[in-house]
Formats: structure tokens, C-alpha cells, sequence
């Protein structure tokens, strides 16, 4: 590369993540670079365990990851422990409303909240703004 040649910034028009936040060391750090990383008009899209909101539904929902999600890693993988950390993820993770809380303070727009299973599925949506 010649001196005074630049590298040009690789952009996307759709940035997503699956799974993905909640297992950062800072789901926030990640989702600044998701933004970094989206050209200007461009989509954040964040699908991830939610917190369900129905205090009864979240008892029900943490109790099936506490018992019945090790079980399932140990049919499916022959490790309990295979997928029991999700539960354990989810104690630091903020969830979906708290990760659009943020979404909003980086400036994205359109932010939404589209939850499934009542809340304890949930994808988080925003569009880059288009600098003016």
C-alpha cells in the first residue's frame, strides 16, 4: 500500500445477531460496533432470550431453564451443562427493554421491541439514521 492510501470501512445494510448480546463481556460495547458497522439508513437487528414481563410467566420461564433445559442438553449433547448457562446469562443481561432503552440513547430510529412467547423470546430492532 502506497503512503496516503486509505482502506475503506466495510459497511452493511443489515447488522444482526443472534443469541449473541447476552454472552458479550459488554452486550453494550457490541452493540455500539453493530452500529458502527451499519451504513446510514441501515438495520440493527438483536434476537435474544427476553425477560418476560408477567411476573408468573418469568417464574414459570426461569424454572423451565433451571430444570428442563439441562435435561434437554443431556438428551440432545449427553451434557446437562450444555445449555444451563442460558439462565445464568440471562441474571446480568438487561433484556429487551433495556437493550432499546439503549438503542434509543445511541440514536437509532424505529426502535422496536417485538417479543414472542411472552417476552421470553424477543427481538430488538433499529435503523441507523441517515447522516443529514
Amino acid at each position: 500500500m502506497a503512503s496516503g492510501d486509505t482502506i475503506s470501512a466495510t459497511s452493511f445494510d443489515t447488522v444482526t445477531v443472534g443469541y449473541g448480546l447476552r454472552n458479550l463481556k459488554n452486550w453494550e460495547t457490541g452493540l455500539r460496533e453493530m452500529i458502527r458497522v451499519a451504513k446510514p439508513g441501515g438495520r440493527i437487528v438483536a434476537l435474544e432470550f427476553g425477560k418476560p414481563q408477567n411476573l408468573l410467566w418469568r417464574k414459570i420461564y426461569f424454572a423451565h431453564l433451571r430444570c428442563s433445559v439441562p435435561l434437554i442438553g443431556l438428551l440432545f449433547c449427553g451434557n446437562a451443562q450444555a445449555y444451563a448457562y442460558i439462565l445464568e446469562s440471562l441474571k446480568y443481561y438487561p433484556a429487551q427493554f433495556a437493550v432499546a432503552e439503549k438503542m434509543r440513547e445511541l440514536k437509532l430510529a424505529d426502535v422496536r421491541v417485538i417479543n414472542f412467547l411472552g417476552g421470553a423470546m424477543a427481538i430488538n430492532y433499529g435503523r441507523k439514521p441517515i447522516a443529514k
